[in-house]
C-alpha cells in the first residue's frame, strides 16, 4: 500500500532515546520521589525500536503490506502494559518531571495507536489468492485453534481460585505452578484468536501470508502453556503435599480434568503449525 502520512512522523523520533534521555534529566526528582521503574520499559523499547528500523529500510521500496507491519504492532503493544503502570507512577513526581515524563509515555500511547490504525489499513489491502493447499491446511487448524482458546479460557477463569486455594493452605509450590500455567493459558489464548481469525480470511481466499506470519508467533506460546500444563500435572500426586488436598477444590481440579485433551490439543496444533506449506 502506499506509505500512510502519518508513517514519517510515526518512525522519526526514537522513543528509545527519548525515553532514556529524559529519564536521565530528571533522575534526582525520580530518586527523591523513591520510584523504580526497574528497567521493564527500556527492553520493551529497545525491542520496538528495533522493528521500526526494519519497517522504515523496507519503506525505502515505496510501500509496506501486512506482514511488514505485523512485528512492529506485536512489539508496540508488548508496551501497553508497562506504559499504563509507568503512566500511573509518574503522577506522583513533581513538575517539570512529571510533565516531561508523562509527555514522553504519552507519545509512545500515541504510536501504539497508530501502528493499529496501520495494521488495519494493511490488512485490508487486496492480498494474493490462496492456494487450496494453504486453504486446507488453515482449515484444519482452525477447529483445533478454537478448543485451545476455550481451555485457555478455563485455564484463565478457574486458575487465579486455585491459586488462592493453594496459598491459604499453604502450599507455594502449587500456587507457583498454577501462576505460571494461568499466565502461559492467557498468553496462548489470544494468539490461537488472532490465530483463528487469520486463519479465516485464509479459508476465504487471501491473506496467507499473515496467517503464516501469527502462527510463527503463536507456535512457541501455546508450546509454552503446554510446558506449563505438563509441569503443573507432574506434580499431581496423591502423596505430594503440594496437590494433596487439590481433589477437593473444584477449581484445581478442573485444571487437572482438562489435562488429557489439552495435551492432544495443543500438541497437534503446533505440529500443524511447524508444518505449513
Amino acid at each position: 500500500m502506499p506509505m500512510p502520512a502519518k508513517f514519517a512522523d510515526l518512525t522519526k523520533v526514537d522513543r528509545r532515546k527519548q525515553w532514556k534521555g529524559v529519564k536521565e534529566k530528571h533522575s534526582k526528582t525520580i530518586k527523591a520521589a523513591k520510584l523504580d521503574f526497574d528497567q521493564k520499559l527500556g527492553p520493551a523499547l529497545d525491542k520496538y525500536q528495533t522493528q521500526v528500523e526494519k519497517i522504515v529500510a523496507l519503506s525505502a521500496k515505496g510501500e509496506i503490506n501486512t506482514v511488514q507491519v505485523q512485528p512492529v504492532l506485536e512489539a508496540a503493544q508488548g508496551l501497553e502494559k508497562i506504559v499504563e503502570s509507568y503512566t500511573g507512577m509518574v503522577k506522583k513526581l513533581e513538575e517539570p518531571a512529571k510533565k516531561e515524563l508523562g509527555g514522553v509515555l504519552a507519545a509512545i500511547e500515541g504510536d501504539i495507536d497508530s501502528w493499529k490504525e496501520l495494521a488495519v489499513a494493511t490488512s485490508g489491502t487486496p492480498a494474493k489468492g490462496t492456494t487450496d493447499v494453504q486453504k486446507a491446511a488453515a482449515h484444519e487448524v482452525m477447529g483445533i485453534l478454537d478448543n485451545i482458546r476455550s481451555m485457555c479460557l478455563t485455564i484463565v477463569t478457574r486458575g487465579p481460585r486455585a491459586k488462592a486455594m493453594y496459598e491459604k493452605e499453604k502450599r507455594p509450590l502449587g500456587a507457583k505452578l498454577t501462576s505460571q500455567l494461568v499466565e502461559a493459558a492467557r498468553l496462548a489464548g489470544s494468539a490461537s484468536h488472532e490465530l483463528a481469525n487469520a486463519a479465516q480470511q485464509v479459508v476465504a481466499g487471501s491473506n496467507y501470508e499473515l496467517f503464516k506470519a501469527r502462527a510463527k508467533a503463536a507456535g512457541p506460546l501455546i508450546q509454552k502453556a503446554l510446558d506449563a500444563e505438563n509441569e503443573f500435572m507432574a506434580k499431581w500426586n496423591i502423596n505430594l503435599d503440594e496437590h494433596v488436598i487439590a481433589g477437593r477444590d473444584v477449581d484445581a481440579s478442573a485444571l487437572k480434568g482438562n489435562y488429557d485433551q489439552i495435551k492432544q490439543d495443543f500438541a497437534n496444533a503446533v505440529a500443524l503449525l511447524n508444518k505449513l506449506p
